[in-house]
């Protein structure tokens, strides 16, 4: 595929132009050193790479002034520097382009590199859709196309100038997404971008308050196509109708220039068929839902228009993210075929998952595990009473309940019933075993039911996490030495310690002397206790029935509610408790206006308050930074209201493990240290100085060579053009291996080479492209680690190192060595 050819080249440069070039094109005045080019420019002064072919544009924000970041960008060796003022002095070497405005000087060099391309240029507008409809399109154009796109959803009047500046001499299409607040905005976007190709997704209600009416947006959209010959959007829209000329419409739906002929649901995928005069396309796409549906198909006629065909497109499609699936049937051990419905529970979705089960295996026995449900406070007992009778009437061999809701309401349940207050607790006992029977997993997704179903799979393969110990210390003594010698730290262990395994991590942190563990549930502060860790751990959810057990543990309950506070005062033990305000996360945590019956409460009763701590929304980024400075200031002063009623000052903390880099002013008394400490730095500032903990291996099952012209795993989706080597692994999306990584989505590190994904990822095996490697059965296979970073792996899905991590199922061996 082309983009795999040219990668390097685009790391090496996209801009060439000097400094005297650069103050012609944007009417500035030069105030030189050297003579020097430009191949970059950076807004941001914390992610500079390339310092010597850098030209930083200080910009001027509501919330920031990059004039302030000057010395910063110079240290990291840029030496031009556009800007409106000279305020900072800097050496003699430093190179000033002396602007009215930054914004609009960006603009213009933009603008004039925009014009030296005569290439394809695919500009997307709407009210919502933009970024996966750009994402999307990219990934069916780059099968054909040497593609440019916009950076994570750059479409504003900063992002989509920093995007077009992006293009170089290789490209062959480029898709950029452009967003408006207001009038005026659009028509600066369109001078820049000039597309030859627009696609308007769709009107709504988001970023409405800019503009008078819908028609008003959508007219101040509409202006981005002025000059744009076709336009791809859904015929439907009749707002986008009205906006735009005859002659460009490129509509689809039921009277469009695409014409959705037929229209076919079913087992979670979505069969169409699109006409146009006498040409007929086919396609099947891999989810159900209407806003996936309406964003697919604005790709796919877009892609159709850009001459790329129906076995292209269909390829890409097979790669799309849909949503999670339900009702999958999967073959188990002991001749047991497993209903796996995990993904979330509630009332509608039980019956109908017993429906599905009642049709299933006529004559064999059936049984159900089941959660708790999700459903408000009030309204739980006649809930209960509802899953009681449909359980009742289902005829079971045995149902399994698991939580401590419906543990509370087993009295309404039949004799076949049995009930665990956790998951743990029914792994761990004699019902937990099943044989030729259809079984009903479902489950509320905190209940992770997911892990019971890979349980009763029968897989054994040679896939492992290798987690490195020593780098686990260097992480830790990274974040130690940005603070304070007094400043204590608590690091989160919670969802098996980011999927590296909990316990042997606690262990390493507790003998490099960590002042707090944390985990997310009681049961996880039990195991760790159980397994002889003795530092004092605090627990993020508090089960209301868990108080004896949390104290029985020496556990400490994280209190974010009047209710629980009152539970615990009623419970009446000495029990440590971490109070949490909500100064603008906007999760959990104490309100402002619950402060008077707090400090009551804690003036009356006695409590013993160990930390007061409060959770910052966007410690991560910059832009958020006026918004984070107001969540410490509202934080300062409600922990000072409760240090005077306590009469003691508890520990007070604020930082996260970005907010350890950025804002270490605000270390008070402890700072949480969570995915840092495995090795992603998650404000982007730092990942140099982190060591990767984990690495995922797994090693070749077979090698075979498929012919051209044959295809590779289910589904035939795996279509190979040449005569191609293959290599299958013992690895799926039973392990953690994300199914988005199917068909090149995703690729693997084989002997130093890179090997693409092809295929579908399936659940317990996937396939890689290996040809011109030698290679042979048993040979180790890196997924992710060193050489194939994890957030490098997550951006490739649209997702977060977070959820790769965790993701990896407990099914996945864990190796634990110290380097």
């Amino acid at each position: 595929i082309k983009f795999v050819n040219f990668c390097s080249e685009l790391i090496k440069c996209y801009l060439n132009y000097s400094l005297q070039e650069i103050t012609t094109i944007v009417s500035g005045k030069l105030d030189p050193g050297p003579d020097l080019t430009i191949s970059h420019v950076s807004t941001d002064s914390r992610n500079i790479q390339y310092g010597d072919k850098t030209m930083f544009i200080a910009l001027e924000t509501e919330k920031a002034d990059g004039h302030q970041y000057l010395q910063d960008a110079y240290t990291k060796g840029v030496r031009v520097f556009l800007v409106s003022e000279i305020f900072q002095k800097l050496p003699e070497d430093a190179s000033f382009i002396l602007v009215a405005d930054t914004l609009v000087a960006l603009q213009k060099l933009a603008a004039f590199h925009r014009n030296k391309f005569d290439i394809p240029v695919i500009a997307i507008t709407g009210s919502n859709g933009k970024t996966i409809v750009k994402e999307w399109l990219s990934q069916l154009l780059s099968l054909k196309y040497f593609v440019v796109k916009s950076p994570k959803s750059y479409n504003s009047q900063i992002g989509v100038p920093l995007s077009v500046l992006e293009m170089n001499e290789h490209h062959e299409v480029a898709v950029f997404e452009a967003g408006i607040s207001t009038y005026g905005e659009m028509t600066l976007l369109q001078e820049i971008l000039k597309p030859s190709i627009g696609v308007f997704t769709n009107i709504g209600s988001a970023h409405a308050q800019g503009f008078k009416s819908t028609k008003d947006k959508a007219q101040e959209k509409a202006l981005l196509f002025v000059n744009t010959p076709k336009v791809v959007f859904p015929q439907a829209q009749k707002h986008i109708v009205k906006v735009l000329k005859k002659g460009q419409s490129f509509a689809w739906g039921n009277e469009g220039f695409f014409h959705v002929s037929e229209k076919v649901i079913a087992e979670g995928n979505t069969d169409i068929v699109l006409t146009h005069l006498e040409d007929s396309y086919a396609f099947k796409l891999p989810f159900t839902d209407d806003s996936s549906f309406e964003n697919a198909l604005n790709a796919i006629c877009t892609c159709l228009l850009m001459n790329v065909t129906v076995e292209d497109i269909q390829h890409g499609l097979n790669g799309f993210k849909p949503l999670a699936m339900r009702l999958q049937q999967k073959k188990g051990v002991n001749g047991v075929v497993l209903i796996d419905d995990t993904y979330n529970n509630d009332i509608q979705g039980l019956e109908v998952a017993l429906s599905f089960l009642n049709q299933q295996g006529e004559g064999h026995q059936k049984s159900v595990i089941l959660s708790d449900l999700q459903q408000t406070e009030e309204n739980k007992k006649e809930v209960y009473k509802r899953v009681a009778e449909l359980i009742n009437g289902a005829k079971l061999k045995k149902f399994v309940g698991i939580g401590t809701d419906i543990c509370e309401y087993k009295k309404y349940f039949g004799k076949e019933a049995v009930f665990f207050e956790s998951k743990e607790a029914f792994v761990k006992s004699a019902d937990f075993h099943f044989s030729n029977e259809y079984l009903l997993v479902k489950g509320a997704r905190e209940f992770a039911l997911e892990s019971l179903v890979k349980g009763l799979e029968s897989v054994i393969h040679d896939t492992r996490l290798e987690i490195d110990l020593g780098a686990i210390i260097h992480n830790y003594n990274y974040y130690r030495s940005l603070l304070l010698p007094t400043t204590k730290m608590m690091v989160m262990v919670k969802a098996l310690s980011y999927g590296s395994g909990t316990a042997e991590i606690a262990r390493v942190l507790e003998y490099n002397h960590v002042a707090y563990l944390a985990v997310a549930y009681v049961e996880e502060g039990v195991k760790l206790r159980q397994q002889g860790i003795k530092t004092p751990i605090m627990v993020m959810n508090m089960a209301e029935d868990a108080l004896v057990k949390m104290a029985r543990y020496n556990l400490e309950p994280e209190i974010y509610s009047l209710k629980q506070l009152k539970k615990v005062v009623d419970f009446d033990a000495d029990l440590g408790i971490h109070i949490k305000l909500d100064t603008g996360m906007r999760r959990l945590g104490f309100e402002q206006d619950e402060s008077e019956e707090l400090l009551n409460i804690l003036r009356e009763k006695r409590i013993t308050v160990k930390s007061v701590f409060t959770h910052l929304a966007g410690a991560d980024e910059a832009i958020h930074d006026t918004y984070t400075a107001q969540q410490f200031d509202l934080f300062d002063a409600y922990y000072d209201k409760i240090a005077h009623v306590l009469g003691y000052t508890p520990i007070k903390h604020a930082l996260n493990s970005s907010g350890i880099v950025r804002f270490t002013d605000y270390q008070y008394d402890m700072v949480r240290l969570g995915i840092g400490l495995y090795g992603v730095e998650s404000s982007g500032e730092q990942q140099e100085k982190l060591l990767t903990v984990g690495e995922l291996k797994t090693t070749i099952s077979q090698v075979k060579t498929i012919k051209k012209g044959e295809t590779v795993g289910y589904g035939r989706k795996g279509k190979v053009f040449k005569d191609t080597k293959i290599a299958t692994l013992p690895i799926g999306y039973a392990d953690g291996y994300d199914r988005r990584f199917s068909n090149g989505g995703g690729a693997m590190l084989v002997k130093g080479q890179k090997a693409p994904v092809i295929g579908n990822v399936c659940m317990d095996m996937t396939m890689i492209d290996v040809t011109g490697l030698e290679v042979e059965e048993g040979d180790e296979v890196l997924v992710f680690g060193k050489g194939n970073p994890v957030w490098e792996y997550a951006d490739k899905i649209g997702t977060i190192s977070y959820e790769l991590l965790t993701n990896i199922s407990e099914r996945v061996k864990r190796v634990f060595y110290m380097s």
